[in-house]
């Protein structure tokens, strides 16, 4: 019999083998959810066979589910009979939500990432050969290193100039996730640099046998010598040298799916799904704080 399990009773060893011996993705990690979402718990049975893991916050007397930031999608694993059962308690004890899954056909909306399956789908675009060409004659060069924290200044300076979600409140969670994961091993990092410093770089993750891209950046300078194709391809390379998946993350923004499919990527889709089973008068307040939220900032 399924079961919803709030972090704070969960039994971490017995899900996190549960994720590992699976298909599943990092992001249903404990130590992921842990650095990323304000509140999660796990829909299981009692021997940790199947589940999935729901993040929520907090919303008067009820919790809501939802999708942290950098956290692409959750995903059920285990016995797919007993999907269907999970999601009516979910549904039942979480009163609204909205959760981007993999592998739920009744969706709200459909999403989809990138990734190459393996070598023989890598495939460069002419503009991908010649922004790598550039690069080539920069005089800057690619390096894998054990320490981080010149890209995360990189970060901290630049991504906020151009992705508004890049706030200091989501600055602090990436900061936490990659500390985080740099402790456990699974963190990657692939700067570029010239005789003058750092000019930029991306972090990878890896696990269950993918390398995933979680985020990156670069000086205008470096961006328009290429760097930012050098350091994927050099990312791609990594991952099919150990025979893994490269997953390029996800993006709604049209132009990161583009430049993703300069290398080869294909599409893989995921969903969204959302439900509101709350009060009305629940409803009525939540709608009211939003709109006023919105006039305010």
């Amino acid at each position: 019999m399924l079961r919803l399990v709030e972090r704070t009773n969960l039994d971490v060893g017995k899900w996190n083998a549960l994720v590992s011996k699976s298909s599943s993705t990092l992001f249903s990690h404990s130590s992921y959810l842990d650095s990323t979402a304000k509140n999660w718990c796990v829909v299981t049975d009692s021997n940790y066979t199947c589940g999935i893991a729901v993040p929520y916050v907090r919303f008067l007397l009820s919790k809501m589910a939802y999708t942290p930031v950098f956290v692409r999608y959750l995903e059920w694993i285990g016995d797919e009979s007993k999907e269907k059962e999970a999601w009516k308690i979910i549904q039942g004890q979480l009163k609204r939500g909205e959760l981007n899954v993999r592998g739920i056909s009744d969706a709200n909306d459909v999403l989809v990432f990138q990734q190459l399956q393996s070598a023989e789908w890598y495939n460069e675009s002419a503009h991908a050969r010649r922004m790598l060409r550039k690069f080539a004659q920069s005089g800057m060069v690619i390096e894998q290193v054990e320490h981080h924290g010149f890209l995360s200044s990189i970060i901290q300076t630049e991504l906020p100039k151009k992705v508004s979600a890049m706030t200091q409140g989501n600055l602090l969670v990436l900061t936490q996730l990659v500390s985080s994961l740099k402790n456990e091993g699974r963190l990657i990092t692939i700067g570029v640099r010239s005789v003058d410093g750092w000019h930029g770089g991306i972090w990878l993750l890896h696990f269950n046998g993918r390398y995933l891209y979680l985020k990156g950046a670069f000086s205008e300078n470096a961006k328009k010598q290429g760097a930012m194709y050098a350091a994927m391809k050099s990312a791609i390379e990594l991952a099919h040298g150990s025979n893994c998946v490269f997953d390029f993350g996800g993006s709604r923004v049209e132009g990161v799916r583009r430049f993703n499919r300069q290398f080869g990527g294909e599409d893989v889709s995921y969903s969204c799904i959302s439900w509101n089973n709350a009060p009305v008068w629940q409803n009525a307040v939540f709608t009211f704080l939003r709109s006023w939220r919105k006039k305010r900032f």
